[in-house]
């Protein structure tokens, strides 16, 4: 990832584990926005944090969970919601045809450890 364009992370205890959400690469750019969330995951909220794979985050590793579609560019800026029932992913995407940017909220499930959100922009 670009270091200089890493927002700072949210992260949440889930089932064991602490999540650190993070959005890598270029936002607030309109159509031209490459932002996407990443995930990883540790047994301590201090790190490290590693992907699906055991790849560290600090070298690069990081486990997609929004990415662009021929709908929405650049899904990031994240905020997750732990609560009874359904939790939310809440985040902001540009269109892809004017470029400008939108809230968006998302359902978010866990499957086999690692969350997954409902809605891909």
């Amino acid at each position: 990832p670009d270091w200089e364009a890493v927002e700072a992370p949210f992260i949440v205890h889930h089932g064991g584990y602490y999540y650190l959400f993070v959005s890598w690469d270029l936002c607030c750019r309109g159509t031209k926005s490459t932002y996407r969330t990443m995930a990883g995951r540790s047994t301590q909220v201090v790190g490290p944090y590693v992907d699906k794979d055991g790849k560290p985050l600090l070298q690069g590793g990081g486990s997609e969970l929004l990415t662009a579609n021929h709908r929405w560019l650049g899904p990031g800026g994240e905020s997750i919601l732990i609560q009874k029932g359904d939790d939310l992913i809440v985040f902001h995407a540009y269109d892809a045809k004017t470029g400008k940017p939108a809230l968006q909220v998302s359902t978010l499930a866990w499957e086999h450890g690692w969350p997954r959100a409902a809605l891909q922009p």
